[in-house]
C-alpha cells in the first residue's frame, strides 16, 4: 500500500517506473547481444584456427604415413600435447574408432565414447557417408570442461590408394576440441561487469531523474501551492512566484494574473 500511495503522490515515481522499464529491457537486450556476438566471433576464429590446424596435420601425416611411418605420426601428436595441452586432437577411421590422437591412451577406442555427443556423432557419420565437411563448431563437454569441437572429413585420395585402395570415398576424419574454459570465465566475467555497469547505470537515471523533478518540478509546484495557502490567509504578495516559458511557468503566469485581477478588484 506504501508503494501504490507514493507512485499515486508522486510525480516522479510515475515517470521513474517505465522510463527505468525501458531502460532495464534495453541493457538486457544490448547485454544478450553482446555475449552471443562474442560468442560467435570466438567461435568463428576457434574454427577457422582448427581448420588451418587439420590442413597442417593432413600434410604431416601424408608425409609420414606414405613410408609406413606411424611412430612418426604419434610423435607429432605427442609433441602437440606437449605445445598445446588445451587442445585435444583424434584421428578416427570410417567406423569412427582413433587411430591417433594426442590423448595417447585414446588410440583403438570409440570416438562416440570419447565425444559423448548425439550430435557430434550423427554430423561425423553423415561426413564419413558424403565427404562434406561442414562450417559448424559443437559445443561439447570431454572430463567436465568444456570444448570447442570441429570435425573435419579424411578423403581418400589417389596417393592413399596403395595403402587403403580406391573403393572408400572417405577414410575417416580429424576431431580438434579446443577448450574454452578460460574463454567461458572471460565471457562470464564481461556478463557480469556489463550487469554492473547497467545497473549502476539504471541508480544513477533513478537519482537523476528524482533530482530533475525535485529541483524544476516540486520545488515550484510546493511554492504555488505555499503561495495559494498564504492568499487564502490574505497574504497577496508574490514574490516567490517566477514564470518561464515551460508548464509550470505558465501555470504560474496564470495564477499571477488571477492574483492581480483580485487585487485591482478589492482594492
Amino acid at each position: 500500500m506504501k508503494l501504490l500511495s507514493l507512485y499515486r503522490e508522486k510525480l516522479w515515481v510515475q515517470v521513474m517506473i517505465p522510463v527505468s522499464a525501458v531502460v532495464s529491457i534495453v541493457i538486457i537486450a544490448i547485454i544478450i547481444f553482446n555475449i552471443r556476438e562474442e560468442k560467435n566471433l570466438i567461435n568463428e576464429q576457434l574454427w577457422h584456427q582448427s581448420d588451418v590446424l587439420i590442413d597442417t596435420l593432413e600434410g604431416g601425416m601424408y608425409d609420414a604415413l606414405a613410408v609406413g611411418d606411424n611412430d612418426m605420426v604419434r610423435k607429432q601428436f605427442q609433441r602437440l600435447n606437449e605445445k598445446i595441452p588445451d587442445m585435444k586432437i583424434y584421428v578416427y577411421d570410417f567406423n569412427k574408432n582413433i587411430s591417433f590422437s594426442t590423448d595417447l591412451e585414446m588410440p583403438g577406442k570409440s570416438l562416440d565414447m570419447v565425444l559423448k555427443s548425439r550430435t557430434v556423432s550423427d554430423v561425423v557419420e553423415k561426413m564419413i557417408i558424403d565427404g562434406k565437411a561442414t562450417e559448424q563448431s559443437f559445443e561439447i563437454t570431454i572430463e567436465g570442461e568444456p570444448y570447442n569441437t570441429h570435425v573435419h572429413p579424411i578423403i581418400n585420395e589417389s596417393r592413399c590408394y596403395h595403402c587403403h585402395g580406391s573403393t572408400r570415398n572417405v577414410l575417416g576424419g580429424i576431431a580438434v576440441c579446443s577448450s574454452v574454459k578460460n574463454i567461458s570465465s572471460a565471457i562470464i566475467d564481461t556478463r557480469n561487469k556489463s550487469i554492473f555497469i547497467g545497473i549502476s547505470s539504471l541508480i544513477a537515471l533513478i537519482i537523476l531523474i528524482y533530482k530533475f523533478f525535485d529541483y524544476r518540478v516540486n520545488k515550484r509546484i510546493n511554492i504555488l501551492l505555499k503561495t495559494a495557502e498564504n492568499v487564502a490567509l490574505g497574504d497577496l504578495s508574490l514574490e516567490k512566484i517566477k514564470t518561464s516559458d515551460d508548464e509550470i511557468g505558465q501555470v504560474n503566469a496564470g495564477f499571477r494574473n488571477v492574483i492581480n485581477i483580485f487585487i485591482r478588484l478589492f482594492t
